[in-house]
């Protein structure tokens, strides 16, 4: 009833709707509507309340709210349910125990912070305001073995979203990074610092994807997704600002971050239904068209093992394979790489 309330102010715009109006347009009590009104403005959204003209929405929160990304969504499956929070540990976390607990396939969890953020291999990610930190919960009839192809799902959509929003180049370092060709670097030449024109690889969005499974059944997905929007890169851990950049820093500008989530949404669930119809193959060969891996020399952590060579393709289930010195082929499914 709350979201009907907004969307009535919203379409008014700089107009007043009267009590009574609401009333007799929602079917409720004044005092329900005024309840209402209080709990939107505790949410962060300015309403004005006038003798005889009743209420006007003044502004609304930059916050990342159910109400602002269900409006225009036209993503079918996911956001059909959405959990959000000022500030959660993990969102992974909550996703899972709403999986294991049999919430419908594309209810989603967005935090505007983090306390507790989970990177791959244990890693801790930082997540302070102004970013995205989103978990999708997803139910693919997949064996196990083939979970990896929704960690390449999710990262096709954010990076064509990155694309087609705002005409960067957004790439995909497999298996779970988005990096953007970055801005102007300094170089050392004839043992001086010197300005040059080129361009650097810089990390933009990271993706951890966790599953619940049987031997040979995954009961559910859950992707979590963190992408640096209106993030000031000195907000970060020092370990962490070389390498990362943000949508604001590349552009120059603050971003909408409800457009963007709204359209990431639909990319993945586009790129999810095409696989759900036509299988992995036009997935993989979109994924491979923005590969920031595939061609490159590398080193990957897989496990106990290092293995050093060339990219060289990926599989069907979503696994890497690396060409050695020894021209032997090696095949991972997940691990840590590093372009060399």
């Amino acid at each position: 009833m709350r979201e009907k309330t907004l969307n009535i102010l919203r379409d008014r715009k700089e107009g007043y709707v009267s009590g009574e109006e609401l009333s007799k347009e929602l079917g409720i009590s004044r005092t329900a509507i005024w309840k209402h009104i209080q709990t939107l403005k505790e949410e962060g959204y300015k309403i004005v309340s006038q003798k005889r003209l009743g209420y006007s929405l003044v502004s609304v929160p930059d916050l990342l709210l159910p109400y602002e990304i269900k409006k225009g969504l036209k993503a079918k499956i996911l956001g059909k349910k959405i959990y959000h929070f000022k500030e959660i540990g993990s969102t992974n976390n909550f996703a899972i125990e709403l999986a294991r607990k049999g919430i419908e396939e594309g209810a989603i969890v967005i935090a505007e912070t983090q306390t507790k953020g989970k990177g791959r291999l244990g890693r801790e990610w930082s997540s302070p305001f102004g970013g995205l930190w989103i978990a999708i919960i997803l139910k693919p009839k997949i064996l196990p073995t083939q979970a990896p192809r929704m960690t390449i799902i999710a990262a096709l959509g954010v990076a064509k979203t990155i694309r087609k929003l705002y005409h960067l180049d957004a790439f995909i370092k497999w298996p779970n990074d988005i990096l953007i060709r970055s801005q102007l670097g300094t170089i050392r030449a004839n043992g001086r610092m010197r300005k040059k024109e080129y361009r650097v690889f810089k990390k933009v969005c990271g993706i951890l994807t966790e599953m619940g499974a049987e031997q040979d059944t995954v009961n559910y997905v859950v992707i979590g997704i963190g992408v640096n929007l209106n993030i000031d890169i000195k907000k970060f851990p020092m370990e962490f600002r070389k390498d990362a950049t943000s949508i604001e820093k590349e552009l120059g500008c603050k971003i909408d971050r409800v457009e963007f989530t709204k359209r990431m949404l639909e990319e993945i669930e586009d790129f999810y239904l095409l696989f759900k119809k036509r299988g992995f193959t036009p997935i993989l060969k979109e994924w491979k068209k923005i590969s920031a891996t595939l061609g490159k020399r590398i080193k990957a952590v897989s496990g106990r093992r290092i293995i050093e060579g060339k990219a060289i393709d990926i599989d069907s289930d979503g696994a890497l394979i690396i060409q050695t010195k020894k021209t032997k082929q090696e095949k991972i499914l997940a691990g840590d790489v590093t372009l060399v």
